[in-house]
């Protein structure tokens, strides 16, 4: 895939303008600044964009069905940024820092770390207010017809090609989800400078691209088993998954969640085995046993994972670990 001619995030105007701000009030230069060289990305092709409404940084690599884009967003106050696209496409976005609502004309789209979604947008411009803040996200633009393949169900609210009147951004299944432990592995190989030149594409590429199956199998996952759960139940879900995902080192108990998040213990129950399939006891087990098949790659010792993820005894690991992948934590670091 070509990287488009137009920049596909830009700012337009602080709330209440028409026009937008003249050229003269923006400074685009095709390089990281000194301030975010060390977010830097190898092989990447970067841009920064300033203004008197913040700055907002890129970096872009081109392969053949999908384009990796990485932006850091840091708004001085809210403001107007225009989603534009030159063709109808798809973008997995994973929130990686910050947390707003944007609304694409009647089309409500939470932005929230730690999450997902997948976005269909037609050809145009789409403008959405952002809050204030500091945002950083990665999105792999992929081409329609790789997803069509993938989601022959078309879950799209709307109808594909998309008539004039449904011309906004649409979410796959209207839902956003938890990005999963291996795609943040995933998306730190993508982010990493390690490597250069041929070497790190053919990494970040397959790192992109298999980032990009793990989610598309929990999106396919979530279509067939929320259907009978509502918007604000899933939020609310979704919200105790991600918080699980951040705090897989201390100690998670179902009664600290029903009281950090104000729901009782049957429903927490009850929501966790229609969504994830299994109770959020086994749901924050599968969690930490896969961190820890991460951690271990790094050749971190047992005991030292063990820790990681939240168990106290490694002998209390290591059977809960051969329970979820019939073997040890020592065979798996062989494999």
């Amino acid at each position: 895939m070509k990287i488009p001619s137009i920049e596909p995030l830009l700012p337009i105007g602080p709330v209440g303008t028409i026009n937008g701000f003249n050229n003269t009030e923006v400074r685009t230069v095709p390089v990281l600044l000194q301030e975010y060289e060390k977010c830097r990305i190898s092989e990447a092709a970067p841009m920064t964009i300033q203004g008197e409404f913040g700055t907002v940084v890129r970096q872009v690599i081109a392969y053949d069905i999908i384009i990796v884009w990485y932006y850091i967003v840091n708004l001085e106050r809210d403001y107007l940024l225009r989603l534009q696209v030159e063709s109808d496409t798809f973008y997995l976005n994973l929130t990686l820092e910050g947390r707003t609502t944007l609304f694409y004309a009647t089309q409500r789209l939470p932005i929230q770390v730690g999450r997902f979604h997948l976005l269909r947008v037609p050809a145009g411009s789409h403008d959405s207010l952002w809050e204030k803040g500091s945002y950083r996200m990665l999105q792999v633009q992929i081409r329609q017809d790789i997803v069509a393949a993938l989601f022959p169900e078309k879950k799209f609210k709307g109808r594909w090609p998309i008539p004039i009147m449904e011309k906004v951004p649409t979410r796959f299944a209207d839902v956003s989800v938890g990005i999963p432990v291996g795609a943040t592995f995933q998306v730190n190989r993508i982010l990493s400078n390690e490597q250069e030149g041929m070497k790190a594409r053919i990494l970040k590429e397959s790192a992109a691209k298999e980032m990009m199956l793990l989610c598309f199998d929990l999106l396919h996952d979530y279509a067939l088993t929320t259907k009978a759960v509502s918007r604000s139940q899933l939020e609310r879900f979704e919200e105790v998954a991600v918080y699980i995902g951040n705090h897989l080192d201390i100690d998670i108990t179902v009664p600290h969640l029903c009281e950090k998040f104000h729901i009782s213990r049957t429903r927490l129950y009850d929501g966790f085995q229609r969504m994830y399939g299994e109770s959020v006891h086994e749901y924050i087990i599968s969690q930490r046993i896969e961190k820890a098949k991460l951690l271990l790659q790094e050749d971190k010792a047992v005991s030292q994972v063990a820790m990681m993820v939240g168990f106290n005894k490694t002998s209390s690991f290591i059977r809960a670990f051969k329970q979820k992948t019939g073997t040890t934590p020592a065979a798996f670091k062989l494999q």
